[in-house]
């Protein structure tokens, strides 16, 4: 007797989603952090959070961003509200 190859069925349309989405990465909300961390090769210490210089959070610009204690950035925040 010979022995038959086991017959494969197709991957559902889900399990061939999730597989695509693990190999795309996953920046979620927080994207920005990854791009700062990514251009700068640095984590962002803790306690520090990435502010966007002209308030857009849209424009995630290497330029537009820089990493400040979380006490200042709520400041910032803060005083851009009473302008």
């Amino acid at each position: 007797m010979s022995k038959q190859p086991k017959k494969q069925s197709k991957p559902s349309i889900n399990k061939i989603k999730k597989k695509e989405n693990k190999k795309k990465p996953s920046f979620g909300v927080q994207r920005y952090r990854a791009i700062w961390e990514h251009i700068y090769k640095y984590k962002i210490p803790i306690g520090w959070q990435i502010h966007h210089i002209d308030y857009n959070h849209k424009n995630n610009s290497i330029d537009n961003l820089c990493a400040i204690p979380a006490n200042l950035h709520k400041k910032f925040h803060e005083y851009q509200k009473i302008l």
